[in-house]
């Protein structure tokens, strides 16, 4: 719950802040109809940051990252040496969270 007094009461960022009261939801729910008639709901769902966030990681495959051995390297540029399968284990494996490698082509 925030404020009363906060000046986010009354927008969709109040509502996600957790309020429920009635001029929150009406933000959000002004929000969602606009969302559902947007070009990005009817084309897929797939919104600008994520077809950003897609262009960038294909950009980088096949560029050499700043450094190896860690998950960065694996995750954003497609490292699959030694080293940096080795920081993914780390990372992963003690969680037993190891996600699957998809295979890109």
């Amino acid at each position: 719950m925030i404020p009363a007094d906060s000046p986010r009461h009354g927008t969709n960022s109040g509502y996600t802040a957790g309020c429920r009261e009635s001029c929150c939801r009406e933000a959000r729910r002004a929000y969602n109809q606009q969302y559902r008639q947007s070009e990005a709901y009817l084309s897929g769902g797939k919104l600008r940051s994520q077809q950003l966030a897609q262009e960038r990681h294909r950009s980088r495959q096949g560029t050499k990252p700043p450094s190896h051995g860690n998950l960065n390297a694996y995750n954003h540029y497609g490292c699959r040496c030694t080293p940096c399968s080795d920081a993914r284990k780390a990372v992963y494996q003690p969680t037993g969270l190891l996600p699957k490698v998809r295979r890109r082509g």
